[in-house]
């Protein structure tokens, strides 16, 4: 997708230029990444410290998902993002269809679906159960 493509280009752009400071890292990713959110300045000690372990990450990017293998493995998959941002629902499509497992989009609580507490509990436990049900039949 070329609105995807566009998106990665620039956010790794972004990474590899990256500023120092931990605070400038931060607003500039998350202004990057459509994010839409009031923060203090200066960052609180824990923010802070988690904009700087952020920026010393590797790139997302650059992760390799072997989409046919796990494609192939005979456990339940599940792909649940938070509808958002439009790349990352696409990414998310498209990964999904990758690995024939399930898409669910959870509104409300943006890039932290597991912070929807029992709505995404409700997912997590679906798919638990039918990985319990399938090994139970294969036995």
């Amino acid at each position: 997708d070329a609105d995807a493509r566009s998106m990665v280009a620039g956010m790794h752009e972004y990474w590899e230029e990256r500023p120092s400071n931990p605070e400038a890292f931060l607003r500039g990713f998350l202004e990057r990444a459509g994010a839409v959110m009031w923060l203090p300045s200066p960052l609180p000690p824990p923010l802070a410290q988690s904009a700087a372990l952020l920026r010393d990450y590797r790139f997302p990017g650059e992760a390799v998902i072997p989409l046919d293998e796990l494609c192939r493995a005979s456990f339940p998959k599940l792909v649940v993002s938070g509808g958002h941002h439009p790349v990352y629902e696409k990414i998310c499509d498209t990964i999904a269809d990758g690995i024939g497992g399930r898409r669910v989009v959870i509104e409300g609580a943006g890039h932290t679906v597991q912070a929807t507490g029992e709505r995404f509990n409700d997912e997590l436990e679906r798919l638990w159960t039918s990985a319990a049900a399938r090994a139970s039949f294969q036995r």
